[in-house]
C-alpha cells in the first residue's frame, strides 16, 4: 500500500512542522519571571498566575477596573494612616496601625506595580498556560493543518 505511506510521511511531516510552529510561541511564564514578585502578606495568598487568571475570569481580561480596585484600596489605607486610624482586614479581623499600616501600604504598592508589569506582559493570557488558542494561526499554520487532516483521513 503506498499510498498509506505517503499519507504516513506526510502526516509525520505535518506533526513536526506543527511541534515547531508550537514551540517557538512565546513561553509566558518566562514572561512572568520577569515581573518583580508579589510582596509576602500572609492573607493575600496569590501569584502572577492567580492574578492573571482571575482578571480574565472576572474582569473580562480588562485590567483597568482592577487596577483601580487596588488603587482606591492603597488610598482608603493612606487616609486612615494619615488621621493615626487603624485599618482592619475583615476577611483576617486583623489590626494594622502605625508601622504595620504604613508597610502594608508599601506592600498594596509593590501590588499595585507588580499588576501593571503583569498587564504589559500578558494582557489578559494566563501566564503559565501555553494554550495554542492563544495565538493566532497563520495562514501556514492553518494550510498544515489542512494536510494533517487530509493525510489522516
Amino acid at each position: 500500500m503506498p499510498g498509506m505511506k505517503v499519507k504516513a510521511g506526510i502526516a509525520g511531516m505535518v506533526m513536526i512542522t506543527g511541534t515547531m510552529i508550537i514551540t517557538t510561541q512565546p513561553n509566558n511564564e518566562a514572561q512572568a519571571a520577569s515581573c518583580p514578585d508579589l510582596p509576602e502578606v500572609s492573607w493575600w495568598k496569590t501569584n502572577h498566575d492567580k492574578i492573571v487568571d482571575y482578571v480574565e475570569q472576572r474582569y473580562k481580561g480588562e485590567w483597568e477596573p482592577y487596577l483601580n480596585k487596588w488603587r482606591d484600596y492603597k488610598n482608603k489605607m493612606r487616609a486612615i494612616y494619615e488621621k493615626n486610624g487603624t485599618a482592619i482586614v475583615k476577611s483576617r479581623g486583623i489590626r494594622l496601625r502605625g508601622a504595620s499600616l504604613e508597610k502594608h501600604i508599601g506592600d498594596v504598592e509593590k501590588r499595585i506595580l507588580v499588576t501593571q508589569c503583569l498587564q504589559e506582559k500578558h494582557g489578559g493570557r494566563l501566564a503559565s498556560s501555553n494554550p495554542v488558542d492563544d495565538y493566532p494561526i497563520s495562514d501556514a499554520g492553518r494550510a498544515l493543518a489542512g494536510v494533517f487532516r487530509a493525510a489522516t483521513q
